[in-house]
């Protein structure tokens, strides 16, 4: 009798100790999965903020790019091509009302200048300014016309310089430099000023055509193109690998102040390796050297463009 009780007792023992196993398990299992689904969204479950919406069939992004997503200095307003299918840019003006590209033909036959409306760029005034063998370099506004610097391919330190008128851009003064010149700017008492490359040297120019200073760039730079902000330079060049914007002193020549810009537009090309224009406002560039010239406009991430040349503030 009592051998037959403790079988029983130990019996119950066993199947209580297997049912409390079972018990725990599916307790702990419950748990997990309310923690799995407090923390990992379902596949079919709306995005969560901050996540982008993805096209299950096509498997890309179809969300609106943030234009406004620069490191650093700059903040993008604008990226938009104007429709020029045969435009290598290689320079860049903007008045008030017009933005103004020089462009070498994709054939290589010579180039052209086109003057287009700021709103939605299209071309309005187009005319040839470089014959075959020859090239278009950096453009600057003045008040007087757009300027604009035509080399010649194998003719060394010889480039004219054309001032265009703005509406029609027929040349309004031709002015010859012993130098070889990729790009020009022009003061409102109408100085000129160069930028050349292989070495790289400055030069400030009379109305006449005749030296008044020069001076190496700062680092051997190759300013691309070369702007007035506020009677200060502006240039932009490739320094050891680095996109760079530099501020640069119109009596001297000396560097003022450089500030890294690191971006690259959406073709992989550096904004600092090309083209440059500011009305003030905005700063422009066209960083592809391929049709069709995209145009990228920005703004300081904070402050005003008149805050790059801190000399000038009252």
């Amino acid at each position: 009798m009592r051998k037959s009780c403790l079988v029983q007792l130990t019996i119950l023992i066993v199947i209580v100790a297997v049912l409390s196993l079972g018990l725990s398990r599916t307790v702990r299992r419950a748990l997990q999965s309310g923690q799995r689904t407090q923390h990992e969204p379902s596949l079919n479950a709306p995005a969560e903020r901050g996540v982008e919406p993805v096209d299950d069939q096509a498997g890309v992004l179809i969300h609106e790019p943030d234009l406004t997503a620069a490191p650093g200095l700059l903040a993008l307003v604008s990226s938009r091509p104007v429709m020029l299918d045969d435009c290598v840019p290689a320079g860049l003006a903007l008045s008030a009302q017009d933005l103004y590209l020089a462009c070498d033909r994709t054939t290589g036959q010579g180039g052209y200048v086109v003057r287009a409306a700021r709103d939605d760029y299209a071309v309005e005034a187009r005319r040839d300014v470089a014959p075959t063998g020859a090239a278009v370099g950096g453009m600057a506004w003045a008040d007087e016309g757009v300027w604009l610097a035509v080399s010649t391919a194998g003719v060394a330190d010889h480039t004219e310089l054309l001032q265009l008128r703005p509406d029609t851009l027929e040349t309004l003064t031709t002015v010859t430099v012993s130098a070889s010149v990729l790009s020009v700017a022009v003061d409102d008492q109408g100085l000129i000023y160069t930028s050349s490359c292989d070495p790289g040297v400055l030069r400030c120019w009379s109305a006449a055509g005749a030296i008044v200073t020069e001076a190496e760039s700062p680092d051997g730079a190759c300013y691309t193109d070369i702007e007035l902000l506020r009677g200060q330079l502006v240039g932009v060049a490739m320094v050891h690998g680095q996109g760079v914007l530099d501020i640069i002193d119109p009596s001297s020549l000396t560097l003022l102040a450089r500030h890294n810009l690191e971006i690259v537009s959406a073709r992989g090309n550096p904004l600092a390796g090309n083209a440059l224009a500011t009305d003030g406002d905005v700063l422009a560039f066209a960083p592809d050297r391929q049709p069709p010239p995209t145009i990228m406009a920005y703004r300081l991430r904070e402050g005003r463009l008149i805050d790059l040349v801190p000399a000038l503030l009252p």
